[in-house]
């Protein structure tokens, strides 16, 4: 596992299956400045690969509006896992997940990081990578 650190998050390049683990620091306000940064990283990591998020929602945090529309605005993101502890994340990450316009990206909310491995595993043989 690989691991770089913004000054915002932390991102996690997991081994299987191309995994990208992403955890915000505990408070942050994420904007469209911060968005636009993790997705040069992510495609900088990837390349023209497609690739899977795994989201850790360990610490609190939230979003502006225009953050919220560009979060899975990534064409190369074939599936996005969500790790929420409370009902409370999972309800607000259904409602981001379902903000403004319909996103065509497969996503799944869980209550603990292997579970949402494994789904993410299993989406790996389900929907197979596209190379650009």
């Amino acid at each position: 596992m690989r691991a770089i650190s913004l000054f915002f998050c932390k991102i996690n390049f997991l081994d299987r299956n191309r995994v990208a683990e992403i955890i915000f620091n505990d408070g942050e306000l994420l904007n469209l400045k911060k968005i636009t940064e993790l997705h040069r990283v992510l495609l900088n990591q990837y390349s023209s690969n497609s690739f899977y998020l795994l989201i850790n929602k360990k610490n609190s945090y939230c979003y502006t509006y225009k953050a919220q529309l560009r979060l899975a605005d990534l064409s190369l993101i074939k599936a996005i896992a969500i790790v929420n502890y409370t009902k409370i994340n999972e309800l607000s990450t259904n409602y981001i997940m379902n903000f403004g316009k319909k996103s065509t990206i497969k996503h799944k909310s869980f209550y603990n990081r292997e579970s949402a491995l494994n789904w993410l595993e299993h989406i790996s043989y389900t929907l197979p990578f596209l190379t650009l």
